[in-house]
């Protein structure tokens, strides 16, 4: 991961060229949440992810799972959730969200 550290997140004109979307979220989601990603800074002790094309972020709730969400560090009603420690894998969506959305790492 540490490759991909960004000092920050950024919106998608001020991402610079040198740092390397280093995550992908893929699926047939509705609302589409699909892009690259790049780590940020620390939320609730982990790292969160920012999508590169703005609007989505990718956070630990500071519980037992990661969430896949419009506003970061707010659980709105449609969202996708992942209850594991990694947040690499697949996530449920929660209504009126759909769709299974795979959290991996690579650029796309």
């Amino acid at each position: 991961m540490g490759s991909h550290k960004s000092k920050g997140c950024y919106s998608p004109e001020q991402v610079p060229s040198a740092v390397t979307p280093g995550y992908h979220v893929s699926g047939s989601l509705s609302p589409d949440s699909t892009c690259n990603y790049v780590e940020c800074a620390l939320h609730n002790g982990k790292t969160y992810y920012s999508r590169v094309a703005g609007i989505y972020f990718l956070w630990w709730d500071g519980i037992a799972s990661w969430i896949l969400s419009n506003q970061l560090g707010l659980v709105p009603n449609g969202h996708w959730f992942r209850t594991d420690p990694s947040p690499f894998g697949s996530y449920t969506p929660a209504l009126p969200y759909t769709g299974t959305a795979v959290f991996s790492v690579g650029g796309h």
